[in-house]
């Protein structure tokens, strides 16, 4: 898409939440634009919507030695001055498919191992929702998933801008093909 599509689903998106919550049917924050994609490093191709079915993902922008790698190619999210937001869901690429198990949150920030954000101040983020979908990782003794990725929509996920100006946040992820590196989360197996 062009950057004057982008301005434009953003444009009738905004329009039709307006008359949503001017009839009363919704009370969540106007919908977000996201940056132009000249904004991600590198303008490295980003697919999925951001669902918790479809996460968006990206290639690494760089690998080390070790396994990990990181993924900061997403475009930066604006938001609005005194708005909220659930934070889309995002995922690890193929290649490097796990979360690694370092936490990037700053004192004050609830963020999922693996997830560091950029532009938090004046921007407040919570992601505590953990993809560990077991189609998509290795597991150990049926109970222990690595995280492959984030959760989107309530309780999973939420930024909000504390100013009265509009500001930017970037998600980016550490990813690893290490299993030793990655990120667990334990919970019964399915059946």
């Amino acid at each position: 898409m062009t950057s004057r599509t982008h301005l434009l689903i953003a444009a009738i998106s905004a329009a039709t939440l307006s008359a949503i919550t001017a009839t009363g049917l919704a009370t969540a924050a106007p919908a977000q634009e996201s940056a132009p994609l000249s904004t991600a490093p590198g303008n490295r191709i980003v697919t999925g919507n951001g669902t918790n079915e479809t996460p968006f993902t990206a290639p690494c922008s760089n690998t080390s030695t070790e396994g990990d790698c990181l993924v900061d190619n997403f475009p930066a999210r604006a938001l609005r001055g005194m708005t909220n937001e659930f934070v889309p869901a995002y995922q690890c690429p193929v290649d490097h498919p796990w979360l690694t198990n370092y936490n990037y949150a700053p004192a004050g920030t609830a963020l999922v191992p693996g997830v560091e954000i950029s532009g938090l101040n004046p921007i407040g983020v919570s992601i505590t929702g953990r993809n560990d979908d077991p189609k998509n990782n290795a597991t150990l003794d049926g109970f222990d998933y690595a995280v492959v990725g984030t959760l989107t929509g309530f309780p999973y996920s939420s930024a909000t801008n504390w100013s009265i100006d509009k500001h930017w946040y970037r998600v980016v992820l550490h990813c690893t093909n290490n299993f030793e590196h990655a990120q667990h989360h334990y919970r019964a197996s399915p059946l």
